[in-house]
């Protein structure tokens, strides 16, 4: 995008990026919810929730899975656990 129209064409080498994005999941066992699952614990979810978000807590995309519900106060607590491991997991990477 330049001077705000689509420019069309092939690209080569190494795209910029002003923000690194890092995708959160957590799922939803029985009344538990349960920050990045592993593969039993994805076999035992009914709902599950995954966020990406930048360094600066800028959301940027969202994604619910399966026939399970999530209240308004889990989806809260869902962002918020999820901000707080993201900046562990970015410093762990040093990202």
């Amino acid at each position: 995008i330049e001077d705000g129209e689509l420019i069309h064409g092939e690209y080569s080498g190494m795209l910029s990026m002003a923000n690194q994005p890092l995708l959160i999941t957590t799922a939803k066992i029985g009344d538990q919810l349960v920050s990045d699952p592993d593969l039993g614990e994805e076999k035992a979810q009914f709902a599950r929730f995954s966020f990406g978000h930048t360094e600066k807590n800028v959301l940027t995309a969202f994604q619910k899975w399966g026939s399970g519900s999530f209240t308004s106060s889990e989806f809260e607590r869902m962002v918020e656990t999820g901000l707080k491991n993201g900046k562990l997991i970015r410093k762990a990477l040093k990202v």
